[in-house]
């Protein structure tokens, strides 16, 4: 019987030792690869030039892993944000920036390094002149299709964690009536292509009614995002590809179009399922 007690006082010791250790133990923290766009200033003043660094951080991974290769993609607003240059990828990798499509709000770029890299690696910084008027928005939209460790080769995509950044132009205080636009103006959807979720830029240089409207390829009207009478401004609206009934719509070509005193403005935009 003072054997089994024994056996049995040291058996649930261990047991609350175990459990203790559960509670406590490293392994049981986060296990992810964290990706950033992070942009010098995140309320920067029309004019201005700001930077965004793209950084990736492996020092989450458990067991401890080394960021060998990574290809990705930045998006942004370019009615907010002009692209100007971009560093080259940054050691220790070495890699590609494509820049064919950057004027319209897209960059890709790679890296790759044999020996892979520990902890946070600034991976690329990109440089843009804000072209937004006050209060614009536009978020820096950063994805990847693929990263690997390095000696490992495991797949850092399913652990991958992104944080996206965005860009809010200053609003510039008793200079409003300075800041107006111009003339009326139907900006380039952002994203495009873009699922689920699309953002369109209108500009009115003076009060007036204004119809925003989503028309498939033949002609139907699908949608309408506004229709009233708008004060001047800088506007922003959001589709979400759904018809008036709120159906989603299949995947395709759209036109959205603004029609505003005696103009009709038009651009096509790229629905993706």
């Amino acid at each position: 019987m003072r054997y089994l007690k024994k056996t049995l006082a040291t058996t649930i010791t261990l047991m609350l030792a175990v459990i203790v250790v559960w509670k406590v133990s490293p392994a049981s923290a986060q296990n992810a690869v964290i990706a950033e766009a992070v942009p010098s200033n995140a309320t920067p003043s029309f004019g201005a030039t700001i930077t965004v660094d793209i950084n990736i951080d492996v020092s989450g991974t458990n067991p401890a892993q080394l960021l060998g290769s990574f290809t990705g993609t930045l998006q942004w607003n370019p009615e907010v944000l002009r692209y100007v240059s971009h560093s080259n990828i940054k050691p220790p990798f070495t890699g590609v920036v494509n820049t064919n499509v950057a004027l319209s709000g897209r960059l890709i770029f790679n890296g790759a390094n044999i020996n892979g890299a520990a902890g946070k690696s600034n991976v690329l910084t990109v440089t843009y002149t804000v072209i937004g008027g006050n209060g614009a928005t536009t978020a820096l939209d950063l994805s990847f299709t693929d990263m690997l460790a390095a000696a490992t080769f495991v797949n850092l995509m399913p652990i991958l964690t992104i944080r996206d950044g965005s860009i809010r132009t200053a609003v510039r205080e008793g200079n409003h009536a300075a800041a107006l636009p111009k003339d009326f103006a139907l900006g380039q959807n952002f994203p495009n292509p873009f699922n689920p979720e699309t953002t369109i830029n209108y500009e009115v240089p003076k009060s007036s009614q204004v119809v925003v409207s989503i028309f498939n390829l033949v002609g139907q009207r699908v949608s309408t995002l506004v229709h009233g009478k708008v004060a001047p401004g800088r506007y922003t609206v959001r589709w979400n590809g759904t018809d008036a009934t709120g159906q989603q719509l299949p995947s395709g070509v759209y036109i959205y179009r603004m029609a505003v005193e005696s103009r009709v403005y038009e651009r096509k935009m790229i629905l993706l399922q």
